[in-house]
């Protein structure tokens, strides 16, 4: 670290996880470390409620249960499927979407899964 300068060590992940060194000027290190900064009167909560780490794969397991969904590692033959019509992926842009199963309105997951509280 010097007047204008914050010399990093970084793990490079795209290159096997190597240490290199970065270094950025003051206003750009400044920049990026109040990114982590939430404003006041707000809490970051990471995963909560299914997505939590500690019962994510069983509940899960209940949610896909509930909802009758098939695995799709389970059958490759339902994922070639051509007759179902394609949608296009908001992300890349290609018609890679598929649907593989639909909720009926008003259909709802209460009482299906055991308490979410555990």
């Amino acid at each position: 670290m010097d007047d204008r300068q914050v010399t990093l060590r970084v793990k490079d992940y795209r290159d096997r996880d190597r240490p290199k060194r970065l270094v950025l000027a003051g206003e750009e290190f400044v920049r990026r470390f109040l990114l982590h900064v939430l404003p006041k009167g707000l809490m970051r909560v990471r995963h909560y409620g299914f997505l939590a780490n500690r019962c994510r794969r069983r509940r899960l397991a209940q949610i896909r249960q509930a909802l009758a969904v098939i695995d799709a590692t389970a059958d490759a033959d339902t994922a070639a499927d051509d007759s179902a019509p394609t949608y296009i992926c908001p992300h890349c842009r290609q018609p890679t979407l598929r649907v593989i199963g639909t909720l009926s309105p008003g259909r709802s997951l209460h009482g299906r899964l055991d308490n979410h509280r555990t």
